[in-house]
């Protein structure tokens, strides 16, 4: 107790001295030797332990200029000061926190399991316009007379009434599983120095395309379950394939978007776009100097506290504000701006496109086999050859145009928002909308607790 009792003082004089100047970050670390002097032996070695963990976390992203012969080496040596001061000032509040590096370790594997729970039930949200869509073609299956009857005509339809029933909904989505991770916080919510190393890290726009692009072959099982098994099936047993096609389609596309959501964290924890460097790299809402900030803390004791019932509870919180979230996009037409971003418009064209020519593809295949004389057995593998091998480029050039299609989108934004007068409007009624919504939503939960104080109040009367 005496150790800490010293190690706090000497913690507090430390950032008395640093409150009273701007401390570089030479002197940050002359500060923190005086700091040390004051603990035991045992308590300087703990110290020194975090230190090292969080050095190891940082080191990652400390910039590295790349191999041309512009480097700014003013730049990067900048930000390695800043990265060290990130470290200094995390080490001095996790130590007087009392952690050690056990407890670090330990609350960092709990945030990555939190935070796969998290991506799990993000995906299966995000999944869920296409797999809707889905459903209203097997109850009603006209929806798609109007794309005629040929087999491109009812591929292409497919398609684009799933684009536009995912790209509609993508602005509430979004705000529904916006920074719902705690190892890949907001971009804005990071220091400058975390930024700059985000942006070093980045792939180039044709590697994100293609990256993408293979991700999105998760959805080919769902699309031979579909197009393949189901027409088999069809001709053995007509109510088990109506069954596959209606349930068995929207949760194995739901699977796949899960599928796809994993691959994708793992790419980019491997590229260190995501981990624990960007949770302790937050910075506070209010500009604060780095040894004064206390919100990347707060998150961090929030994560060691949490049950993964109340983890739960917080995204079914989240799910029941979606309503209010969705009619506020609706009236401020931000569902109708994505469905005319250059992003949108490309994957639904590339996806669309791409279906009608599977489509009338598979069918010039089974014509052809029929043609050559070939026997059913022939003719349905020719067709179902075709299926599999033209879906791969199709999901992949839908899954490239969201990658591809980003810095078009937010030129196409900007653009929208120049209209000042559409934008104030807009505003002006979201937010009519949301203030009354909010104030129904916490009439509603007040309502209980003012009932259950008139029982007490009665009770004690009698």
């Amino acid at each position: 107790m005496d150790a800490l009792r010293s190690g706090n003082n000497a913690l507090l004089h430390r950032n008395d001295t640093h409150a009273s100047s701007e401390a570089s970050p030479r002197s940050s670390t002359s500060s923190v030797q005086t700091f040390r002097t004051a603990l035991s032996e045992h308590e300087q070695q703990r110290l020194r332990d975090i230190r090292g963990l969080l050095t190891d976390i940082f080191t990652a992203h400390k910039l590295t200029g790349g191999d041309g012969e512009d480097v700014d080496h003013e730049k990067i040596r900048a930000q390695h000061d800043k990265i060290d001061r990130l470290i200094e000032s995390r080490t001095e509040k996790l130590f007087a926190a009392g952690q050690t590096t056990n407890d670090i370790r330990r609350v960092l594997e709990k945030a990555s399991f939190l935070d796969q729970a998290s991506i799990a039930a993000c995906s299966v949200a995000n999944g869920l316009p296409f797999a809707a869509t889905l459903i209203v073609q097997y109850l009603k299956p006209e929806v798609l007379a109007m794309f005629g009857s040929s087999a491109a005509g009812q591929w292409a339809g497919s398609a684009v009434q799933a684009c536009v029933a995912d790209r509609f909904m993508a602005p509430t989505l979004e705000n529904l599983t916006a920074d719902s991770q705690y190892l890949k916080p907001p971009t804005d919510n990071l220091h400058t120095s975390m930024q700059d190393s985000l942006k070093e890290k980045e792939p180039s726009p044709l590697q994100s395309s293609l990256e993408e692009g293979a991700l999105w072959q998760s959805y080919l099982p769902r699309n031979v379950l579909r197009m393949e098994v189901v027409p088999a099936v069809a001709s053995v047993n007509p109510q088990l394939a109506a069954t596959l096609d209606g349930l068995g389609t929207p949760i194995t596309g739901v699977i796949a978007g899960m599928l796809t959501a994993f691959a994708r964290m793992q790419i980019q924890e491997g590229r260190d776009l995501l981990g624990p460097a960007l949770l302790f790299g937050r910075m506070d809402t209010e500009e604060k100097d780095e040894f004064e900030e206390e919100e990347w803390l707060e998150n961090y004791q929030a994560i060691d506290q949490a049950s993964y019932s109340s983890h739960a509870l917080q995204g079914l919180t989240r799910l029941l504000d979606m309503p209010k979230n969705f009619l506020a996009d609706l009236v401020s037409g931000n569902n109708l701006k994505s469905l005319v971003d250059p992003a949108s418009i490309y994957s639904s064209i590339a996806l669309t496109g791409s279906f009608a020519a599977v489509g009338e593809a598979q069918a010039a295949a089974l014509e052809t086999a029929k043609a050559n004389g070939a026997g059913p057995g022939i003719q349905e593998l020719a067709r179902l050859g075709t299926i599999t091998t033209l879906s791969i480029p199709a999901f992949a050039l839908y899954g490239m145009g969201y990658a591809g299609g980003k810095p078009g989108a937010e030129a196409a934004d900007q653009w929208l928002r120049q209209d000042h007068k559409v934008a104030e409007t807009s505003k002006a009624i979201s937010s009519s909308i949301s203030t009354s919504l909010n104030s129904t939503v916490n009439s509603l939960r007040q309502r209980p607790n003012a009932q259950r104080d008139g029982e007490d109040v009665e009770m004690q009367n009698h």
